[in-house]
């Protein structure tokens, strides 16, 4: 069976892009404040932290349900 991505590393890689960016932008030739830059970079910290914790929320949350569906029993 060949490796997919899941739904939630799907949206995290791209969620990711869009941080990645923005940071491209705010350190660019055309970026000459240093505060924007140093505020751009915080950001993207904080945005960074949000969304791993939505990536493993939403990862468990996916693997619950996958479980629960599956009607899987521990007992051999």
């Amino acid at each position: 069976m060949p490796y997919h991505y899941s739904r939630a590393r799907k949206q995290f890689a791209a969620d990711l892009a869009v941080i990645t960016n923005a940071l491209g932008d705010a350190f660019s030739v055309k970026c000459s404040s240093i505060i924007v830059r140093e505020f751009a970079l915080c950001s993207a910290v904080v945005l960074t932290s949000a969304k791993v914790e939505t990536y493993l929320e939403t990862l468990v949350a996916d693997w619950g349900r996958a479980v629960l569906s599956e009607g899987l029993k521990t007992d051999t």
